[in-house]
């Protein structure tokens, strides 16, 4: 189904009689489940029983009375406030509110969209954005970003302010600051190199030893060329250290795909993660097919899908298989307040709810690869 179609899915009919009496589906017992310290949670334990759990604590949190307000596959340009159905939300005792949402069965809605009011006719629609998150999608246990930036807080900000909205999970960050994993708990770091130097070496590794799971470099920003001599002692280090190497690609003469298969090919047992997958966008030339040829020829290429062209996110897909696919954001780079650029979360995942995978490979794409390339 498109971004675009507003056509709606009805749950099953007991579901909606119980959400029409303003009850939402029943609790379930089993392990309580513990919200993140964030405005809204959602428990997704139960989504195979067509169940999903809303857990709140924002601005309206002392509210004598709380409603969730709810809408199937909509753009989130509409205004929730006249939807129906709502749901009467239950105050619990650690300060949050929940309700339990009607989910319709797999294939049939991809898109939630929820907003907050009070009974006093406040309402927390997340600044006009809506709360959104992906069903299909969201089947898998959980949902890794295996590339932002977070640098400082100009970025950090943004970044866990856009993993809160649409329920991302974890995501690996390249940063040269320690503090910035430790103050994040779901963060984990990549080490943000500068220009490769001899006496660099030295510090990348001490970053290792405070528990940074990668090296990250940018030899288009920094104007080095990646296949030449001062990589190969880093090269050796991530072998050593058995931690994957993250290199911005993009298809020219600093990080083009063919140098970094050079790379590849010359320490084939170093672990490279290929971010933007060859950048289909640089100065017209085709980084994402280079990216995809070279990866057949290196086992240990790994790419990532930021900045790149979708449809040849599917190629590569199809010709090397899920498992070589990284899903990555890159944010905040290309995610601004608005919510309409292309390489926003709420495109990454509309784009991958229409691949043609089972929910095991999905699994793979949106977590599994990058927890396994990371060891996290």
């Amino acid at each position: 189904m498109s971004e675009t179609d507003t056509s709606r899915t009805r749950a099953p009919a007991a579901v909606l009689e119980a959400t029409r009496a303003g009850e939402g589906p029943a609790a379930a017992p089993g392990p309580a489940f513990l919200p993140r310290r964030v405005p809204v949670d959602v428990d997704r334990s139960r989504i195979a029983e067509n169940v999903l759990t809303i857990f709140y604590r924002g601005k309206l949190a002392s509210a004598e009375r709380l409603y969730l307000n709810y809408a199937y596959n909509r753009t989130g340009a509409e205004d929730l406030r006249e939807t129906e159905p709502e749901i009467e939300m239950s105050r619990r005792p650690d300060e949050y509110w929940e309700a339990h949402v009607p989910v319709p069965a797999p294939g049939d809605s991809h898109n939630l969209l929820f907003a907050f009011r009070s009974s006093r006719r406040e309402w927390d629609d997340n600044l006009g954005r809506k709360w959104k998150f992906y069903i299909d999608l969201f089947r898998v246990p959980e949902v890794v970003d295996a590339h932002v930036h977070a640098h400082t807080a100009k970025y950090l900000l943004p970044v866990q302010a856009r993993m809160e909205t649409y329920f991302v999970d974890r995501a690996l960050a390249c940063t040269p600051d320690p503090e910035v994993i430790r103050e994040n708990g779901n963060l984990r770091g990549v080490y943000f190199c500068a220009p490769p130097a001899e006496e660099d070496v030295k510090r990348v590794a001490g970053a290792l030893d405070a528990g940074f799971l990668g090296i990250k470099f940018h030899p288009s920003a920094d104007r080095f060329r990646v296949d030449e001599p001062p990589m190969h002692k880093f090269m050796d280090l991530a072998i050593e250290r058995n931690v994957p190497l993250q290199f911005h690609t993009a298809a020219d003469s600093y990080a083009h795909p063919k140098m970094i298969l050079k790379l590849a090919l010359k320490f084939p047992r170093a672990k490279i993660h290929m971010v933007h997958m060859g950048m289909h966008i640089s100065w017209g030339r085709h980084g994402h097919e280079d990216a995809v040829r070279v990866a057949k020829q290196a086992p240990n290429l790994y790419l990532g899908m930021s900045w790149a062209e979708f449809n040849w996110v599917e190629r590569a897909i199809t010709q090397l298989g899920v498992e070589r696919m990284l899903f990555e954001s890159d944010a905040p780079i290309g995610i601004t307040p608005e919510d309409d650029r292309r390489h926003d979360y709420r495109v990454y995942f509309n784009n991958m709810q229409q691949l043609n995978l089972s929910l095991t490979q999905l699994a793979r794409l949106v977590a599994g690869n990058a927890t396994a390339l990371y060891g996290i």
